[in-house]
C-alpha cells in the first residue's frame, strides 16, 4: 500500500509533463521514420452537422423538459505508413448547443485526439495507443455503461503500451501496459469523482491453425479515486479464443476470474472487502450478400465516475443493410445491468440499475461527397432500489455529413 501510495503522488506530480511527453515521443518517431523508410501519407477531411431532439435527456425519473441540440463536428483522418511503422490520427472537434429550460449547461467545445502507432519488427511489435479527449459525461459514460447522467465536462485521457514477440512461427508473448486518467468539471454541485486506472497483462497467443487461435492471460490492474478513498486492485487470469469457421462465420470466447480487493475510507472507518469474481465473453460476427451482423456478451468490470466499481453485464447488438446503392439502414441495440462490487456498497447516493437502448438508422448517400443520416433512438433507465422507478427517452437525429475526397501521396 506504501507503494502504491508513492507512485500516485509521484504521477499527480508528473501528470502535466506525462502526456506531452508520449505526444513528443509519437512525433519523434514519425519524424525519424521518414528519413530512413519511404513513405505513404493519406489525409481525408470530413465536416458533419446534426439536429437532435431529446423528450429525456438527462434519463431522470424527475420531472424534466424537452432538450433541442445542434452539433458541429468537423475531423480529419490521418495516416502515415512506411516498411516498420504504422501511424494513424482521427483528431475531431465539436461544438454541441443546447436549448432548454432545464438547468443544464448550454454550450460544449469538445475535441477527441486519438492516435495509434504501430512499430514493427522481424520478430517483434511495439504499439501505443493514445487518447486524449474533452466530452461530457453524459456522452461519454452514459453510452457505455448506462451509469452516468450528468451533463458536465469530462477530460479522459488514456495511454496503452503494447509489446508483442513472436517466439516461434505459432507461439506469441503478449505484453501490455494501460494507463487512464479521468476528470471532471466539478462546478454545480456535481457528484461525480476524479479517478484513475492502472492496468497490466502478460500473457501468450498460440496459433492453433490458420482459423483457430487461442490466448492465456494474467492481470494486474488498480483503481483509485482518491475523492472519497476509495480503491479496487488486484490479479486475474483469462483464458480464450477465436474461431473463423468459415469465410462469412467467425466466433469468439473468453473466461476467467479477477480477484478483487475494494476499500473505502470515510468518516474515520475503512470498509474492506474481497471477491472473487467470474468474468466471461463472447461474440458472433455473420456477413451474407448485403448484410452484416454482430452480436455479443460480456461480464466486465467497470470504473465509473461515481467513485464505485461496477460489475457490468452487456448485451451488443448490430445489424447493418445494404438497400441500394446508395441507401443502407442499421440497428443498434444494448443492454448493461451494473452492480456494485465489495465495498463499493458502502458508496451512498449510487444504486444498481439497468440501462438498455435501441436505435433504428437509415443512411442515404445523396452524392460521393454528401450523406444524410436519419436515426431514431429509445432508452431506459431502470432504478434497482426500494423506490424502484424506470426512466425512458426518446430521440431523433438528423445529420448531414460533407466528405472531402482524400488527399494521398508518397516520397
Amino acid at each position: 500500500m506504501v507503494c502504491i501510495g508513492f507512485l500516485d503522488q509521484w504521477f499527480r506530480l508528473w501528470k502535466p509533463f506525462f502526456f506531452r511527453l508520449v505526444l513528443a515521443a509519437w512525433l519523434g518517431i514519425f519524424g525519424s521514420a521518414s528519413i530512413v523508410f519511404g513513405a505513404e501519407w493519406s489525409v481525408a477531411p470530413s465536416f458533419r452537422s446534426e439536429g437532435q431532439f431529446y423528450d429525456n435527456l438527462r434519463l431522470t425519473t424527475q420531472p424534466h423538459r424537452s432538450v433541442w441540440a445542434m452539433r458541429v463536428s468537423p475531423s480529419v483522418g490521418l495516416t502515415y505508413a512506411t516498411e516498420v511503422l504504422t501511424l494513424k490520427a482521427s483528431p475531431k472537434f465539436e461544438n454541441v448547443r443546447y436549448y432548454s429550460q432545464d438547468p443544464i449547461k448550454s454550450t460544449f467545445n469538445n475535441y477527441f485526439l486519438p492516435m495509434l502507432a504501430s512499430y514493427r519488427r522481424e520478430v517483434d511489435r511495439l504499439g501505443l495507443d493514445v487518447s486524449i479527449n474533452r466530452d461530457n459525461a453524459l456522452i461519454g459514460e452514459l453510452q457505455e455503461t448506462g451509469v452516468v447522467t450528468n451533463v458536465i465536462p469530462r477530460n479522459f485521457r488514456r495511454v496503452r503500451g503494447s509489446w508483442d514477440r513472436s517466439i516461434t512461427e505459432r507461439v506469441t508473448w503478449l505484453n501490455s501496459y494501460q494507463f487512464t486518467d479521468v476528470t471532471y468539471n466539478q462546478t454545480g454541485g456535481s457528484s461525480l469523482r476524479d479517478y484513475q486506472v492502472n492496468a497490466g497483462s502478460v500473457g501468450t497467443q498460440y496459433h492453433w491453425s490458420e482459423e483457430t487461435r487461442v490466448h492465456a492471460t494474467a492481470w494486474y490492474s488498480n483503481y483509485h479515486v482518491p475523492q472519497n478513498g476509495f480503491r479496487a486492485h488486484g490479479p486475474g487470469i483469462e483464458l480464450g479464443f477465436s474461431e473463423r469457421i468459415s469465410e462469412t462465420l467467425s466466433l469468439s470466447a473468453l473466461g476467467g476470474f479477477r480477484y478483487v480487493r475494494t476499500t473505502l475510507d470515510g468518516n474515520g472507518q475503512r470498509h474492506t472487502d474481497t471477491n472473487l469474481t467470474w468474468l466471461f465473453g463472447m461474440s458472433m460476427d455473420k456477413t451474407w450478400e448485403r448484410t452484416h451482423m454482430t452480436v455479443g456478451y460480456s461480464r466486465t468490470l467497470n470504473p465509473s465516475g461515481l467513485g464505485v466499481l461496477f460489475v457490468t453485464d452487456r448485451v451488443d447488438l448490430v445489424v447493418d443493410h445494404q438497400l441500394t446503392h446508395t441507401l443502407s439502414t442499421s440497428l443498434r441495440g444494448r443492454f448493461n445491468n451494473n452492480d456494485k462490487i465489495g465495498a463499493s456498497s458502502a458508496v451512498s447516493g449510487v444504486s444498481n440499475s439497468q440501462y438498455w437502448k435501441l436505435s433504428p438508422a437509415l443512411s442515404w448517400r445523396v452524392t460521393e461527397d454528401w450523406s444524410m443520416d436519419l436515426s431514431y433512438r429509445y432508452s431506459q433507465r431502470i432504478f434497482k432500489t426500494s423506490s424502484g422507478g424506470t426512466a425512458h427517452s426518446n430521440a431523433v437525429f438528423l445529420a448531414f455529413i460533407y466528405t472531402l475526397p482524400e488527399w494521398a501521396f508518397s516520397r
